[in-house]
């Protein structure tokens, strides 16, 4: 069932920061501040299929702020072990680090707020939420197949949209 047009509730969660700190605290509405958010879900750390995302993600970092938009990364491993991946991504793919925070959904909360858990393994299906500057979710894709991938200039379209209105 589609989430779009409801609240996006707000969330205090452990999560990677961009200095490699972990926080316990970190609170997704006082982080985004009035700005458009762009949740994006995969189901765990490790596995190479998710890194196309990262790396695009990571290099449009400083042009997402740019258009006001905010990046926030979750999956539901712990933060040591997202701490652990990010630190591979980076040796591995020379991308430099990561800058956007990388959220630890161990309880599974947020991923049962967007309905992404996957009845089968319990992770997070492979998916994007946009939230314009009211908190509003405004946009989600949820893939089934985690092979298929994320069209990247339909995401930074959707943000040009969201920062005319």
């Amino acid at each position: 069932m589609s989430i779009v047009n409801k609240q996006a509730p707000n969330f205090i969660a452990s999560a990677i920061l961009k200095n490699n700190k972990i926080v316990n605290n970190f609170n997704f509405k006082n982080y985004l501040n009035k700005k458009i958010g762009i949740l994006f879900f995969w189901p765990m750390s490790f596995l190479n299929i998710y890194l196309e995302e990262m790396i695009f993600f990571n290099k449009n970092y400083n042009k997402l702020l740019e258009n006001n938009a905010k990046i926030i990364g979750i999956s539901c491993d712990s933060e040591f072990a997202n701490l652990k991946w990010k630190n591979i991504i980076k040796k591995n793919n020379k991308i430099g680090n990561i800058n956007f925070p990388i959220v630890s959904d161990k309880k599974r909360e947020i991923i049962r707020f967007y309905n992404i858990e996957n009845e089968n393994t319990g992770m997070a299906l492979k998916s994007i939420f946009i939230i314009d500057k009211c908190n509003i979710i405004r946009f989600e894709l949820i893939q089934y197949n985690i092979f298929f991938k994320i069209n990247i200039i339909s995401i930074l379209n959707i943000i040009n949209f969201l920062n005319k209105k």
